[in-house]
């Protein structure tokens, strides 16, 4: 019963920041709803959050949550019509301070922080936060938006090849975070 809002909830008003691996804003279905304002790059510590050769991941869940609708390209996000914006997190990893920094960056404006990252998936790592980003999940619940709150998703399938279980990540099991998965077109939970 929710496909009639598909007509008119479109993501438009919205800025959702990938925090990932790098974001490809030229890339046809990114670029034109691409926020440079409320991007940036942790690992090279510049406004700039393009991936590297190697790093595709930020673009592709970019484009899952705002790709371009209706351009015969590739895929629709979600939110379609929401602005998107990179943080490079995730290529360089510098520990607990940067993931604060990256999980609070503008977050009187942005709205949605995603992530699909964390301890490993190998259905053994049981692993919480830091004290810092813990204060910045908290920060943004409660003072975000100037008292609204950020959302804070986080991806909790990553590891099911592994028979990982999304409790043992102290990121996706959070009260600060929503945890979000997928299933297929047969109903059955996606490897991701």
């Amino acid at each position: 019963n929710v496909t009639s809002t598909w007509d008119t909830y479109t993501g438009s008003g919205v800025i959702i920041s990938v925090v990932d691996d790098g974001l490809d804003h030229s890339h046809s279905d990114i670029s034109p709803h691409y926020s440079s304002q409320f991007s940036y790059d942790w690992c090279d510590d510049d406004g700039d959050p393009s991936p590297s050769s190697r790093n595709g991941h930020g673009t592709a869940v970019a484009g899952v949550a705002a790709a371009v609708g209706d351009n015969a390209l590739d895929v629709t996000g979600v939110a379609f019509n929401a602005t998107i914006a990179g943080s490079t997190l995730i290529a360089c990893w510098a520990g607990d301070s940067m993931e604060a920094e990256a999980l609070s960056h503008e977050n009187e404006d942005i709205d949605i922080y995603t992530n699909s990252w964390g301890p490993a998936d190998d259905g053994q790592t049981l692993e919480a936060p830091g004290p810092l980003t813990l204060a910045a999940f908290e920060n943004d619940a409660y003072s975000g938006r100037n008292g609204l709150g950020n959302l804070i998703t986080w991806a909790a399938g990553n590891g099911l090849g592994s028979n990982d279980d999304s409790n043992y990540d102290g990121y996706a099991n959070s009260r600060f975070t929503i945890a979000v998965t997928a299933i297929n077109h047969n109903g059955e939970q996606s490897n991701y």
